[in-house]
């Protein structure tokens, strides 16, 4: 089964502001028949690293936690902790880093909570019946939230058919539908 991928460019027009078209991507994704009152909704995003600028800010958040909220659910944002060495490592710098990049609750007024725990070892094993691998590690607090809106920047590698912004769609099997 294909799944559906919505695409809209955030460059600034005179007709559509980049806040306009993300409104238009959650009302085709009809968000609104997706999540109920009351339910624990996670924000799935990257809080960047501390001094670069590949991150999307967090002002293009506000109209999707506006929908949610909307939909009285309870939203929060969350991440998870890297592998690597560096600010996102555990919780505690994880979280000042994204506080420093404007995630935090005086912005958006909703809680950051990293999923998967102080030092990134709060994990669920998930089966998935998959040829290669029947289950997977996945971040405590994702799997514990009632729903899951991902929010993602264009990123890639050479190595994974990205390059220049160029997406190599039959690779993944999805279908792209543009949105303006």
């Amino acid at each position: 089964m294909k799944a559906k991928v919505y695409f809209s460019s955030l460059n600034n027009q005179k007709t559509n502001s980049p806040l306009d078209k993300i409104k238009k991507l959650l009302e085709c994704c009809e968000i609104s028949k997706v999540f109920k009152k009351n339910e624990l909704i996670a924000i799935k995003v990257h809080f960047g690293e501390l001094g670069n600028s590949s991150f999307i800010r967090p002002i293009f958040l506000r109209p999707v936690i506006e929908t949610l909220k909307k939909l009285k659910t309870k939203p929060f944002l969350t991440d998870t902790n890297t592998l690597y060495i560096g600010m996102r490592t555990n919780s505690v710098d994880h979280l000042i880093n994204a506080n420093l990049n404007g995630f935090n609750f005086s912005t958006l007024q909703i809680p950051v909570i990293i999923a998967d725990g102080l030092r990134g070892e709060n994990s669920s094993s998930i089966e998935v019946n998959l040829e290669i691998c029947k289950k997977v590690e996945l971040a405590s607090e994702i799997v514990h939230s009632d729903g899951m809106v991902v929010v993602s920047h264009f990123k890639g590698h050479e190595m994974s058919g990205f390059w220049r912004c160029q997406l190599k769609i039959y690779q993944w099997d999805v279908q792209v539908a543009k949105v303006s």
